[in-house]
């Protein structure tokens, strides 16, 4: 057998490992892709925040922000949560999935606690992502969505009762 044919049966093996391992888990595809973005975004907070905290106690920025740093904990959390869901994941499927549905037989959701952990997996990162920006904004996210929320639903309620007096 040549090296060429070598390689190219390798190819074919693991091509068809990754295919099989992308189809098993294709219903928890999007909850890996949040916790991903999650995780990425609150790294990429966490890189900004720490580069406008170390900018005001006057630190070489190149000391405090490094791609070493960013790159461990970039890893290191993406893996846990990553494997986390994963692993919840075939426990839901061989194991949950029948306990739930032989004790509630007419509940209706899949994987139930793959998909709760992936939300607390994501306000984990939410709550994180928020806490970076108070330090740098020195206001908080949740606030600035829950005004936000206020001011629409106000909106909504003059329309709706501009409506009405119109209709009168």
């Amino acid at each position: 057998m040549t090296n060429t044919a070598i390689l190219a049966a390798t190819k074919t093996k693991f091509l068809f490992v990754f295919t099989s391992i992308f189809i098993y888990l294709s219903p928890i595809h999007v909850i890996l892709f949040l916790i991903g973005l999650a995780v990425s975004l609150d790294t990429l907070a966490g890189r900004w925040c720490a580069k406008h905290l170390a900018k005001r106690a006057k630190k070489d920025v190149r000391l405090v922000v490094t791609s070493k740093k960013t790159r461990q904990g970039l890893v290191s959390k993406m893996l846990t949560y990553q494997i986390a869901i994963i692993s919840l994941f075939i426990l839901d499927k061989y194991v949950l999935n029948d306990i739930i549905n032989y004790f509630m037989s007419n509940f209706t959701v899949d994987f139930i606690i793959t998909k709760f952990m992936g939300i607390v997996f994501l306000w984990i990162e939410f709550d994180s992502f928020d806490e970076k920006y108070y330090l740098v904004k020195g206001k908080r996210l949740k606030t600035i969505i829950g005004e936000k929320i206020k001011s629409i639903k106000r909106l909504i309620f003059s329309v709706k009762k501009l409506g009405n007096e119109n209709q009168n």
